[in-house]
């Protein structure tokens, strides 16, 4: 089990109950401010633990979720827009003007291999994260991101990624085609009006 300073404190009651316990292996000094009871962490439970009111978002939640093959450098993590800013060179932070209505309502979570579970968003927000925000993508990691979306994409609500996509005034033709791709019973609304438009502009030229 991972333990902050203040919970630890909560058991051993004062610092050198604390390096007592330390010594004697009960518990272990993971980093600062963060200790366990046992060996089974991974890195990315422990920078959780640190950051408590962070989610993990874009490369690390599409890698831990299985979008994508290659394990980024760095953590992705959500915050607040107003936060404090995190000097953690392992972590990448990124911020939400709305982050406590999407964890409200579009909280998941992924379960680590120790039993724990991890805080990010569900899969339309990955996918609206990924498609407005292009161009923090490299070609390689976006388009196998992009298509293991479409092996799920009868799970995802394509109708709300559209509307956060005009929302963030994002819903270009690019991301209409990618949107209509995905969802194969009922092509973008918007994609639609595109393709007539293309077509009437076609008749003028005619």
């Amino acid at each position: 089990m991972l333990f902050n300073y203040n919970e630890i404190l909560k058991i051993y009651k004062n610092d050198y109950q604390i390096r007592k316990a330390i010594s004697r292996h009960k518990i272990y000094k993971i980093e600062k401010g963060i200790y366990s009871n046992n060996h089974n962490y991974n890195k990315y439970e422990i920078v959780i633990k640190k950051y408590p009111c962070a989610v993990l978002v874009g490369e690390t939640a599409l890698y831990l979720k299985g979008f994508i093959s290659k394990e980024p450098s760095e953590i992705s993590l959500g915050t607040k827009r107003n936060a404090l800013r995190i000097s953690d060179d392992r972590v990448k932070q990124v911020f939400y003007s709305k982050l406590e209505y999407l964890v409200k309502n579009y909280f998941d979570a992924i379960k680590t291999e120790n039993d724990r579970f991890l805080p990010t968003f569900k899969d339309e927000i990955l996918l609206v994260d990924l498609l407005r925000k292009k161009e923090d993508y490299s070609s390689e990691i976006f388009n196998e991101a992009l298509n293991n979306f479409k092996n799920k994409a009868q799970y995802i609500d394509i109708l709300y990624v559209e509307t956060e996509l005009m929302d963030y005034n994002k819903l270009d033709s690019r991301n209409a085609k990618y949107l209509s791709e995905l969802n194969i019973n009922r092509k973008s609304e918007l994609y639609q009006l595109y393709e007539l438009e293309k077509i009437i502009n076609e008749l003028y030229k005619s």
